[in-house]
């Protein structure tokens, strides 16, 4: 017991510093663990599948066209969508679809759902990704992405694992075909939203044009030597009408004396006297008889009544009266291009601020031309150079060995077997505990400890 004694203040159960007697107590306990272990361990190694597992291996590389030539239109680290390429591929209709084709899990395709057997598959696959060339992370342009699928046949593994090397190329080439067709079409849309916008504004510009003609800047010129010509043409006309009228001021002197004015005269003052009298009234007929002495006069010897100064002067009036109408449509001119010259200032402004307009929608429209024309290009990069940017590395062959041999589940087994057994005798020590110190007869009450024995070697 002194051995024990020595070990007693460690804290630990003292049957864990008597293996040997753990044994020689519960050795049949132990044993048929042991053997039931060892039995289970060569009924799994016989009744188990070799499971084989095979590998294909993909690489992804950063774009090879240099950007100062090429800008591309996918953005981003090429690296980061891996998740969404690994996603797209374990997506369930391409995991149907294999399980269909190659009739995959025949004996559970009857009992299980569809969808159960597609993340049974899923268990199946293994993607890991390894790092490609590159010493450091922001100098990396290729990476490695290994596919593994195991099966209970060589060759629909490597068959598999091919398949879904081919459905992550695939789904690589697919996004970012997708992405750049997207650039496209979001730039295609802004670029005819664009040019309708500037086809709308030129509408404008053509409507406020042809609504103030006669208004615009261009207009001020024509308009300035237009209205110097009425200005010079309404003097003249004054001046003609002055020399008009100072010509019939004279025509009116002499038409007093005239035998046309006398006769005139005489004619007015018989219109006056019929109004009062009758013709036999004296005044009346003297008259009469005067009238006829003058018009007597002119036809044997007077001038013509066109060439008399009272003709001249109705002439003078009639050309006066039209001097007088060509000068007021002069007038009427003269005011609208004034009016006009005076909104020209405004309609200046307004006509820059549009074509202010119009300059920002014209390098919009040639902006959004060039990047349509960029997006184009970079599409048909994206479809020329996708092979070097993700393909097959190294395609997977059928193993010759399998993942998990029958000789290792066993080994596996029996040292889990013997595990198990001496688990159990330790269990058995602590339920049912036997006495080896003095000091544990202290958990027994009602007994006294008379005394000791020394352990004998």
């Amino acid at each position: 017991m002194d051995e024990f004694e020595d070990v007693e203040s460690d804290g630990l159960p003292q049957f864990l510093w008597d293996p040997v007697g753990v044994v020689r107590r519960r050795w049949r306990w132990m044993l048929a663990a042991l053997l039931l272990g060892i039995l289970a361990s060569a009924v799994l190694g016989v009744l188990m599948k070799p499971r084989y597992q095979a590998g294909a291996t993909v690489m992804i590389a950063t774009q090879e066209m240099p950007e100062e030539f090429v800008r591309s239109t996918v953005r981003g680290d090429p690296f980061e969508r891996i998740n969404a390429m690994v996603a797209g591929v374990l997506a369930r209709p391409n995991l149907f679809h294999l399980i269909e084709e190659n009739d995959l899990y025949p004996g559970l395709r009857n009992t299980l759902p569809m969808a159960e057997l597609v993340q049974r598959m899923r268990g199946d696959i293994n993607i890991e990704v390894e790092r490609g060339m590159g010493s450091l992370a922001r100098f990396e342009t290729a990476r490695l992405l290994v596919i593994e699928f195991e099966s209970d046949t060589p060759v629909i593994a490597a068959s598999i694992a091919n398949q879904l090397a081919g459905l992550l190329v695939d789904e690589g080439i697919r996004l970012r075909s997708h992405q750049a067709a997207l650039a496209t079409d979001f730039m295609s849309r802004e670029l005819e939203r664009s040019e309708h916008e500037l086809r709308e504004h030129d509408r404008k510009i053509t409507e406020f044009k042809q609504r103030y003609r006669g208004e615009l800047p261009a207009d001020l010129e024509p308009s300035l030597r237009a209205l110097t010509r009425l200005q010079e043409q309404r003097a003249s006309l004054a001046l003609q009408i002055a020399e008009t009228e100072s010509s019939m001021a004279s025509l009116a002197t002499v038409e007093d004396d005239s035998p046309g004015a006398r006769l005139q005269k005489l004619r007015s003052e018989l219109t006056e006297e019929l109004a009062r009298h009758t013709e036999k009234h004296p005044d009346v007929i003297t008259l009469r008889r005067q009238i006829d002495q003058v018009e007597q006069e002119i036809s044997t010897g007077g001038a013509p009544a066109a060439a008399s100064p009272s003709g001249l002067l109705s002439s003078r009036r009639r050309t006066v009266e039209e001097l007088r109408r060509q000068r007021a449509a002069g007038e009427v001119r003269i005011r609208e291009l004034e009016e006009r010259v005076a909104q020209i200032p405004e309609r200046q402004e307004t006509l820059e601020a549009l074509e202010g307009k119009k300059i920002v929608l014209q390098a919009t429209y040639t902006d959004f031309l060039r990047k349509v024309q960029e997006a184009e290009l970079a599409q048909s990069l994206e479809q020329a150079q996708q092979g070097a940017r993700i393909s097959f590395m190294e395609r997977a062959e059928p193993p010759l060995m399998p993942t998990r041999q029958r000789w290792k589940v066993m080994t596996v087994g029996v040292g889990a077997a013997f595990v198990i057994a001496f688990a159990i005798g330790l269990l058995l020590e602590i339920v049912d505990p036997v006495l080896l110190l003095p000091s544990d007869a202290r958990f027994v009450e009602g007994i006294p400890i008379l005394g000791s024995v020394p352990w004998i070697h």
